[in-house]
Order: C-alpha cells, then sequence, then structure tokens
C-alpha cells in the first residue's frame, strides 16, 4: 500500500509536473487532470527491483471526457534495512540502467528497439524508474522460465549478437565517444562483499553439479575427476572469480547487457503463429559493464537453455549468434565481410566463451534452483531468518532446491565444458 500511494500521489504528480507525461498541445496555464492511476505489481519472483504496471489516464479541463493514456512500468527498490540496500548496491544498479538509456541505447541508434525511457530518481534508501510498458506493443516474456525451445533461443542470441555488434562498431568508428561512456560505468554487483548467507550458498552450489557427475556412473567415466576438482577448486572463492572474470580483456572486450537470460527479455511472437517469436526487446540493464561479451552469451545458455536442446545445437547456436556479431560490423562499419578485423573470428569467439563458460555455470549453480523452484523473494524477511538460522540452514536449502531436474542440468552444463575445452585443446580457467 505504502508503494501504491506513493506512486499514485508523489511520483505520477511529478511526472506531470516535468511533463514528462503530458498531453500534446495543452498549454502551460491549462489545468491537466489526473483522472486515474491504476497500480499493480507485476510478479516477477527472483526480482531484486520491485516492477509495477502503472495506467495513468489524463484530461484537458475543457475536455474532461477525453482520455489520454499512458502506459508504465515503474521499477523501485523494496523496502529494506539500510545495510542490505547498500549490500545489493542499488545506487550504482540504478545508475548503470540511467547510462543505458541515456547514452548507451542512444548512441546506438535505435532507441525504439529498447523500452521507452521516461524517468528516474535516487535517494538515500530508494531508487525509482520509470519506463514505458512494452506489453501495450505486443512484446511479452516467453511463457517457459526456463528451457527455452530452439527458436527462443536463436531470436535471443541474434539479437544480443546484433547488440554486441553495434558495440563493437561504436567503439571502433567512434572510441572517443565509446571510452567517455565505458570510463563513467561503476561496479554494479562485486564491488561490495557479499552477505554471509548468500556467499556460502553461492561457494557450496557448484558442488551439485560435481556430485551429480559423480553419483552418475556413465558420466563419470567420461569426465576426469580432476576436471570436476578444477571446477571445485575455481568455485572456492567464487566472488573473486566473478570479479576477476569481469575485468575487460582486450581486443575482445565491448559494452555488454551483464545479465542476459529469459526474465530480462521480452518477444513479438507472429500473430499466424503465436508460439514462434520473431523479434527480441533486451531490457533491465542495472549490470551493464565494459566486459567479455561472453559473459552475455554464457549466462544465456547455462540458465535460459536446457541441456537436451543447447548439447544438441550448441554449433547452430553459436554460429547463428557470431554470424549476427559479423552481419551487424559490416552494415554499420560498411564493410565488406574480409575487411572485418580477424579479432571477431569464429575461433576466437570460441575460445572465449570457454573461458567465461564457468562464469556461466557458477551463476546457474545458483540460480537454476530459484528458477526451477520459484517463490516470492521477501528479502527482509530473508534477511531476518539469516540472522536467526544461520548460513547452513540456507546452503542445504540451496543443494536440494530445485530437485533432481537442477543437478541433471548442472551436469549437463559440465559435460558441455568439458567437450568444448577438450575439442579446443585448452584448460578450464
Amino acid at each position: 500500500m505504502e508503494i501504491t500511494n506513493y506512486i499514485a500521489g508523489k511520483l505520477v504528480p511529478e511526472l506531470l509536473r516535468q511533463k514528462i507525461i503530458y498531453i500534446d498541445g495543452a498549454d502551460d496555464t491549462e489545468f491537466i487532470n489526473i483522472d486515474s492511476v491504476d497500480v499493480k505489481e507485476l510478479n516477477e519472483a527472483f526480482a531484486l527491483t520491485k516492477p509495477y504496471a502503472v495506467d495513468v489516464k489524463l484530461s484537458r479541463y475543457a475536455e474532461r471526457d477525453v482520455k489520454h493514456e499512458f502506459h508504465l512500468v515503474v521499477k523501485i527498490t523494496p523496502k529494506m534495512p539500510q545495510e542490505l540496500y547498500n549490500n545489493f548496491q542499488y545506487d550504482v544498479l540504478f545508475e548503470s540502467e540511467e547510462t543505458a538509456y541515456r547514452d548507451v541505447i542512444p548512441a546506438l541508434g535505435r532507441k525504439d528497439d529498447f523500452p521507452k525511457y521516461y524517468y528516474s530518481h535516487r535517494e538515500k534508501t530508494r531508487a525509482v524508474m520509470v519506463l514505458g510498458n512494452f506489453s501495450y506493443e505486443g512484446w511479452k516474456l516467453s511463457q517457459s522460465r526456463v528451457n527455452l525451445d530452439l527458436n527462443h533461443i536463436l531470436v535471443a542470441v541474434r539479437e544480443l549478437g546484433k547488440f554486441h555488434g553495434e558495440c563493437y562498431a561504436l567503439k571502433e568508428s567512434n572510441h572517443g565517444l565509446f571510452h567517455i561512456i565505458t570510463k563513467s560505468f561503476r561496479e554494479s554487483r562485486y564491488a561490495m562483499d557479499f552477505d554471509e548467507i548468500y556467499g556460502a550458498m553461492l561457494k557450496a552450489s557448484p558442488k551439485r553439479g560435481t556430485q551429480a557427475i559423480r553419483e552418475n556412473h556413465e558420466l563419470r567415466r567420461m569426465i576426469p575427476e580432476e576436471f570436476l576438482q578444477k571446477i571445485e577448486k575455481l568455485s572456492e572463492d567464487p566472488w573473486n572469480y566473478f570479479k576477476k572474470c569481469v575485468l575487460p580483456v582486450e581486443p575482445l572486450a565491448t559494452i555488454i547487457h551483464g545479465d542476459y537470460l529469459r526474465n530480462n527479455i521480452a518477444f513479438q511472437y507472429d500473430e499466424k503463429a503465436p508460439h514462434s517469436p520473431i523479434k527480441v526487446m533486451m531490457f533491465d540493464f542495472q549490470t551493464l559493464r565494459y566486459a567479455s561479451p561472453m559473459i552475455d552469451l554464457a549466462v544465456f545458455l547455462a540458465n535460459s537453455t536446457g541441456t537436451d536442446v543447447r548439447s544438441t545445437h550448441f554449433s547452430f547456436i553459436f554460429k547463428t549468434y557470431h554470424e549476427e556479431v559479423i552481419k551487424t560490423l559490416m552494415f554499420t562499419l560498411k564493410k565488406f565481410r574480409h575487411e572485418i578485423d580477424d579479432i571477431y573470428s569464429y575461433e576466437n569467439f570460441l575460445r572465449e566463451y570457454a573461458r567465461m563458460s564457468m562464469y556461466g555455470y557458477i551463476i546457474a549453480a545458483q540460480f537454476l534452483q530459484v528458477l526451477h523452484d520459484p517463490e516470492e523473494i521477501d528479502f527482509e524477511q530473508m534477511f531476518a531468518e539469516g540472522q536467526r538460522l544461520g548460513p547452513d540452514f540456507f546452503v542445504q536449502k540451496a543443494m536440494k532446491a530445485g530437485g533432481e531436474v537442477v543437478n541433471y542440468e548442472l551436469a549437463g552444463l559440465i559435460y558441455d565444458m568439458y567437450k568444448l575445452h577438450q575439442k579446443l585443446g585448452i584448460e578450464l580457467e
């Protein structure tokens, strides 16, 4: 109720006062009436920031029967203790998204392909962002939270390849602007030390996959114990491992989404084939960063695809992504294929993907359990329970949540990593 009152009683009037929402043709002296503000929470379990669908109706004093509608999404931080608010780095998360909408997307030259940005505001313990509600334009989340089918995967990786290609083109054609934008980025996820409970879960969860391998006679015979031990060693200090992975390494570093997975992308579907996606829109740029593009692809494939489809079609999926990068570079830079620099070769990208595959696996080890067993997250309650029950309780929960399907998927990710590293003749790092 408190948030609803804030949106209806304070935020919407402020948007009208600043003419962020307004009636075309009305002059400064004309009285504009707020006829109604309808606020509905959008329930996406595991979302750090609470999103609300807000429908506003305005009317002019001289034409009260004519309603002018605005369909918005308001992202607002949940109520929580100051310590937890700071630990989640909400100020930086919202700053990163502001940078995406104000600087990066306009520089790419296709604002209409992303959510419309209206407004943002940050205070000591509250951050707010107002975007257009793209569901009114036919965009929607996929029905499946996990294990997207091949059609959804291919459309998603094409859009990702296009975004990365455009960012590479900006880096090459306007390096000064690119440098100014990326220089402003602040670390939005790994600057603070993690909470004790989350840290314990993050450290323990990767062992679900290695344990599942050891308990499967066929997989245990195919994957050496040394490989499993290397996974466990690399995930002993996951936070510092993440910090190392997100450091930009040239020449492939570029602007990336940072959290590209199913719950941060929306699809448009063919009217004649309502289950066939034709376009993708990415949103939620709170972890925007300058880093390896393979962080985006590794996170997407580890968390939003399933073993059965990913393992069978990996080469096709990866080639689809890479081809879109090359086509976008050719189109944007107005070059022929043979003029595109060799740094963007398929082999370089595949090796970079292998380097980032462990990053995607550790994220999945902690996140797939939530995706397969979603429940509404009350951060204030979780913080209180953590103080009362201690980390061991949550570690035990993390090792079981989601059931056998999570064990199967994590084992599949390890198998895929092993095959790729064997194919390329490189060590897991």
